[in-house]
């Protein structure tokens, strides 16, 4: 500690505002996304109907919106327009091949197509199907067991129907005529057995497509719109299903269903999806903006800080890093970067707040600073305040560093003026 006794007081109080300051501003900077949507595109703020992850490089994003196909290969910061040669630039599904992700499927509302080079150049596909059946791609499925077997959903002059490929395309055969869907799921544990979203309910086929039967419609009536159908990726007997009323969640393979809540109900679930690593943690989106439930759908908050448009059409989850999320909205894509240890439970105000002591603490290390700062502070125990804890502008601090190497990057950034600024409180007579 040499050196410390030739440091004035004067100059560890500059050295500490210096670079106490520094840290406010950097952790503000690094903090300005946990918990906040940003967006940037695609095409000035486009209408978005469907979104797409490379499931082995989660930084390349697919996004279908009213205007065409575009691409992103940095998480959605910079977006590229996908010549599709199609006619109707409207894309309305999505899906890349889980066991090959260079090959993907775009429905449009002028037919379906397919890239095996990652979009940079399209065949049209269903060219044996009559016309007619063209008109609409609403909703594509591809079997992640058996990825050339591919599923698509047609809409033509209000006959809907569910067409299927063994070949990854070539050719197809139709099933049973469905009425509307909206979504299209693949059942892993059971082969051979997918649900559809639909106009009229949950449907459920175990044979590939070819019959259907309503396994969800409360109301019993002839309409009954379900937008979105989730199987709960571990427990596969748990199902989710949006709505026109709110979420519908089975716990037996759809056999029986309940509203879940509290949440959105009469605004209506037109997304869903579900943590791949955490399945409890759902994200629903609706025409009132995005939910966040998780304890499997029991309980919900809204999270909705940064959205300029709350008409959420898709949602999709980083598969490698579950706390970022992109959502489709009526005004582009969004991204959200989560805190990446015990995100919080959002609220209905989940916007960041001004506290009156700063503190950087992490689960592993303590690092308290006496000092009264104002700086926006995320509600998460990675950066938090712990007032009663801290001495306000006193000057009293704790530092705990028997964990060295899981600190936290404001930790290491305040570690060594904090433990200058204990020297010189604990050891008055060291300092000059």
């Amino acid at each position: 500690m040499q050196m410390i006794t030739h440091i004035s007081s004067r100059s560890v109080r500059r050295v500490a505002a210096t670079w106490l300051a520094f840290a406010v501003v950097s952790a503000g900077s690094a903090q300005a996304g946990f918990h906040v949507w940003t967006t940037h595109g695609p095409d000035e703020g486009s209408v978005v109907n469907a979104l797409a992850i490379d499931p082995t490089t989660p930084s390349t994003l697919y996004a279908g919106t009213q205007t065409g196909l575009f691409k992103s290969t940095n998480s959605g910061n910079r977006w590229e327009a996908l010549n599709l040669a199609s006619t109707e630039a409207a894309t309305r599904a999505l899906a890349i091949d889980p066991l090959t992700p260079n090959t993907l499927y775009v429905g449009t509302a002028g037919g379906l197509f397919k890239s095996t080079n990652s979009g940079s150049t399209w065949d049209s596909i269903l060219r044996d199907v009559p016309a007619p059946a063209l008109d609409v791609i609403s909703a594509l499925a591809i079997d992640p067991a058996t990825a050339t077997t591919v599923y698509a959903a047609s809409y033509p002059d209000g006959d809907g129907q569910v067409f299927k490929s063994t070949d990854g395309g070539r050719t197809w055969s139709k099933g049973s005529s469905v009425g509307l869907v909206f979504a299209l799921r693949v059942d892993l544990s059971l082969p051979g057995t997918l649900y559809a979203g639909s106009a009229s309910g949950v449907l459920k086929s175990i044979d590939g497509g070819a019959t259907w039967q309503v396994i969800l419609n409360p109301s019993s009536s002839a309409i009954f719109h379900v937008f979105d159908v989730m199987i709960d990726p571990v427990t596969s007997s748990t199902f989710y299903a949006g709505t026109q009323n709110g979420v519908y969640k089975s716990t037996d393979g759809g056999g029986n269903w309940h509203l879940t809540g509290p949440g959105p109900s009469a605004s209506g679930t037109r997304t869903i999806a579900i943590d791949p690593h955490t399945p409890t943690t759902v994200y629903t989106g609706t025409n009132d903006g995005v939910f966040k439930s998780t304890d499997g759908g029991a309980s919900r908050g809204e999270f909705n800080a940064g959205l300029t448009s709350l008409t959420i059409n898709a949602l999709a989850i980083d598969p490698h890093r579950p706390t970022t999320v992109y959502v489709a909205t009526t005004n582009g894509v969004f991204d959200i970067e989560q805190a990446a240890e015990d995100s919080p439970t959002p609220t209905p105000t989940n916007t960041p707040r001004a506290t009156d002591t700063l503190a950087a603490r992490t689960p592993t290390n303590t690092l308290k600073a006496g000092t009264s700062v104002s700086t926006p502070t995320p509600t998460s125990p990675a950066i938090g305040t712990d007032a009663t804890q801290m001495a306000g502008g006193g000057g009293g601090c704790a530092v705990n560093h028997s964990h060295a190497t899981d600190s936290h990057p404001f930790a290491r950034l305040l570690a060594p003026i904090v433990i200058l600024w204990c020297v010189r409180r604990r050891k008055p007579s060291a300092v000059a």
